[in-house]
């Protein structure tokens, strides 16, 4: 490399320091959350893989297995549980799984860029100011600090809520005679709404489209008042199939040989295969979607690196515009078989042809443009 290319590689690097640095930052984050992703997803394949060979199905959830105690094995059936859970105090009764309170309280909120702005007259030579906050009132879930508004006067909030919002578990879940674990438990985060059928007797409480308000005006409520909703998660006598490790009558989640443990289940009357296929598309959608944002971020490494790359590629005697195409172009190119190298990589122990096919992939681009 001759002392005239040094010289214009270290002219571009001193220009364009903080463009070259934000690149090589985004470059390496990229890189990061693409191994991350990477690596998480062969982990779940090889766990998922490995449930499916170990798998025992149950003919019947009505009597415990005991002879595939410590096994992984799947089971069908209806949830049972056990006692009802209850509100006492809106007299809401449900046999479920789980069973959500939530609260509301009616408070001010501030809206810094919603304000009227400020007319300047011509010739004013004022400075422009800021236009002023608005304020509206709007039922939130958690408490507004109206000590930190711009205009705190004349719109205060109460400091605490009378009431909080909590979410209650059932003691006992089962699937047929399975007692079903803690742990599979909190996994029920599929709230439906649901009230009760009559207004709490005594006090300010009122029943309308499904809600307890605390208040005088449900239609003029004011700034402190309260309403108050309930959900259900996982209702009683609702089919669900599990895959887990059976361990006396209880089934807890699956733990596979390299430590992941999975909860694997599903609503609806499944064979293991199903259910484990769907946890397979979860866990693929979700490596798709990470794979998306680092790809980004490599396409956005290259463009901020792109002075110096072609620099460096004049230097190696390659022209200019490597790839015959525009900056976009090539910034896409070269992202592309960043990603693909990287993937395939990271799969070339677990899926050894894929990783030989984007391996050929990632090699296209240098070898059609002779990079």
């Amino acid at each position: 490399m001759r002392i005239s290319s040094m010289n214009h590689i270290w002219s571009v690097v001193q220009t364009s320091y903080s463009r070259l640095a934000v690149g090589c930052l985004v470059l390496l984050l990229a890189v990061i959350l693409l191994v991350w992703n990477e690596t998480n997803a062969v982990q779940m394949t090889r766990s998922l893989d490995e449930g499916q060979h170990l798998v025992v199905p149950l003919a019947s959830a009505d009597a415990v297995a005991a002879e595939h105690d410590g096994k992984v094995v799947h089971v069908s059936g209806e949830l049972v549980t056990s006692p009802p859970l209850r509100d006492l105090l809106y007299g809401v009764e449900i046999d479920a799984v789980r069973l959500k309170r939530r609260v509301q309280m009616y408070q001010w909120i501030e809206d810094p860029n919603e304000g009227l702005d400020v007319e300047i007259s011509p010739g004013d030579a004022s400075p422009l100011r800021p236009p002023a906050p608005s304020y509206s009132t709007a039922w939130k879930d958690k408490l507004v600090d109206s000590g930190l508004f711009s205009v705190p006067y004349g719109h205060d909030n109460p400091t605490s809520f009378p009431l909080q919002s909590e979410i209650q578990t059932a003691e006992t879940v089962k699937i047929g005679n399975y007692l079903l674990s803690s742990e599979i438990l909190e996994t029920f985060t599929k709230f439906e709404p649901f009230s009760g059928d009559e207004e709490p007797s005594g006090g300010d409480v009122k029943l309308h489209a499904g809600m307890y308000y605390h208040t005088s005006d449900i239609f003029s409520p004011r700034v402190g008042d309260l309403r108050v909703q309930f959900y259900y998660a996982g209702h009683a006598s609702t089919s669900y199939s599990i895959v887990g490790t059976l361990e006396g009558s209880t089934i807890k989640p699956y733990r596979s040989s390299g430590g992941q443990e999975l909860v694997l289940l599903q609503e609806g009357t499944q064979g293991a295969d199903a259910v484990l296929a769907t946890h397979h598309k979860r866990a693929s959608r979700a490596a798709w979607g990470l794979r998306l944002v680092a790809f980004t971020l490599l396409c956005a490494a290259v463009a901020l690196l792109l002075p110096l790359l072609q620099v460096l590629a004049c230097a190696c005697g390659l022209p200019r515009d490597t790839g015959g195409g525009s900056g976009g172009r090539l910034t896409v190119s070269l992202a592309a078989t960043l990603n693909l190298a990287v993937v395939a990589g990271c799969w070339c122990l677990d899926r050894p042809l894929l990783a030989l096919m984007l391996g050929v992939l990632a090699l296209y681009p240098p070898v059609k443009w002779g990079w």
